[in-house]
């Protein structure tokens, strides 16, 4: 299982889009849903942003993207070399690290909402 943590960006996103509460609840729970255990295996949701696409913020390559309706949460994906148990005795695989959260309206191409 992979451990997610939420970005300060990330964060922001959120507040300046100004989501209701059950927009919030939707990508929190697709991100809890779909990135806890392959978070790196493409999918109808999940796919690799362009590689050496210009980002407006710090990450590791590549640069995953989920799809939450008309939002897109990007993402980065660090694995463990080797398997470590946590102080609470869970196995982490990695860290899933939630960089931005974008709206992106079907006339609009990921490279605008970035």
């Amino acid at each position: 299982m992979y451990d997610i943590r939420w970005d300060v960006g990330a964060h922001d996103d959120m507040k300046r889009l100004r989501l209701r509460a059950y927009e919030v609840r939707q990508i929190v729970d697709a991100v809890d849903e779909q990135l806890a255990f392959e978070p790196d295996r493409e999918s109808k949701r999940k796919k690799i942003v362009r590689p050496g696409e210009s980002l407006p913020f710090e990450h590791l390559e590549p640069v995953w993207q989920l799809r939450v309706n008309e939002y897109r949460v990007f993402y980065d994906v660090a694995k463990r070399e080797r398997r470590a148990a946590d102080t609470e005795g869970r196995i982490d695989d990695g860290v899933v690290s939630i960089l931005a959260v974008r709206y992106k309206p079907a006339h609009k191409t990921t490279r605008d909402v970035l």
